[in-house]
């Protein structure tokens, strides 16, 4: 096709689309007589403003109000530990285990000791934020580093919270990155997929769901000789060649709250007024490390 020709098809098909959106709706020209026998006017569609609240849990089942951020806000932190703290000490590349330099605020929440030091690439319950939404909210996530086939980085992230009732909400949450590393047999991989639900009301807060996390991490065992780094070559020797670390992590979680009280005031506008409170929390948790080597690798001069 000639560039002029493709202009003409182009302008037409972009004027086309200025007649379409200006037309009037047929369905919408509604006059006295299109109403039912109560006036409403049945051309009209019931529109729902969209209020989303956000929160976390925090000492047992108090909520914390969170902001919800749509922007890319701080977009140039996208390594995970750096959102925690300002210095780290880690592998080089995104998902491999990483050290808070500041050693007064090296503080776990994981009790699996392996994990301390991925802490920042996992979900668990005490991180997730909660939602209360009139329409269905998604949020989609996807960034790649500038050359997708050498040394590539790449994270991918879902969420998807929508209400079924004025007081229950189903929330599915998925989140997966991938690095190659800047060196041989060094790439990472990360993901966790959870779905959680709300439950909220004067009397009854209720809290649960599912968890699964898992981390693959190369070993490359560090480079052969340091004085690589000056030979100018790309691809450097390795102490390890098929070598990988995998950790799984899974929770079934749940917890809430039940008030006993009385209603004051009339109608729409009584107000429950609590007296006295039961808590509850159940968790189940399962974490296991596994060091893998390949049939063909030969690390011998790695391991004695």
């Amino acid at each position: 096709m000639r560039m002029h020709n493709f202009l003409i098809l182009l302008f037409l098909t972009f004027f086309c689309s200025l007649s379409g959106f200006g037309q009037e709706r047929p369905q919408l020209r509604r006059n006295a007589e299109d109403t039912d026998q109560d006036g409403v006017d049945q051309g009209k569609k019931k529109i729902i403003k969209s209020i989303i609240k956000n929160w976390n849990i925090q000492e047992g089942v108090f909520q914390k109000k969170v902001s919800l951020d749509t922007l890319q806000e701080n977009f140039h932190i996208f390594h995970p530990a750096y959102k925690y703290a300002l210095s780290n000490t880690y592998t080089g590349n995104y998902g491999g285990p990483y050290l808070n330099n500041n050693f007064f605020k090296r503080n776990y929440s994981s009790e699996f000791y392996f994990t301390r030091t991925r802490e920042a690439y996992l979900l668990t319950p005490d991180s997730i934020k909660y939602f209360n939404t009139t329409t269905p909210f998604t949020l989609l996530d996807y960034s790649q580093s500038e050359n997708k086939n050498t040394k590539n980085e790449t994270r991918f992230n879902v969420l998807h919270s929508q209400n079924v009732s004025p007081k229950l909400n189903i929330t599915f949450r998925f989140d997966q990155a991938r690095s190659d590393g800047q060196y041989n047999f060094q790439a990472n991989k990360n993901n966790f997929v959870s779905l959680y639900s709300s439950y909220n009301s004067d009397r009854l807060n209720f809290y649960g769901g599912f968890i699964v996390n898992r981390i693959n991490n190369e070993e490359n065992g560090g480079l052969l000789n340091d004085d690589l780094l000056l030979s100018g070559k790309e691809n450097l020797i390795v102490r390890l060649t098929d070598t990988r670390t995998e950790l799984k992590n899974a929770y079934f979680f749940s917890l809430g709250e039940y008030k006993l009280g009385s209603f004051s005031g009339e109608n729409e506008n009584k107000i429950f007024n609590p007296v006295a409170g039961a808590i509850f929390s159940i968790e189940f948790s399962g974490n296991h490390k596994i060091f893998k080597e390949g049939k063909d690798a030969d690390n011998s001069v790695y391991f004695n």
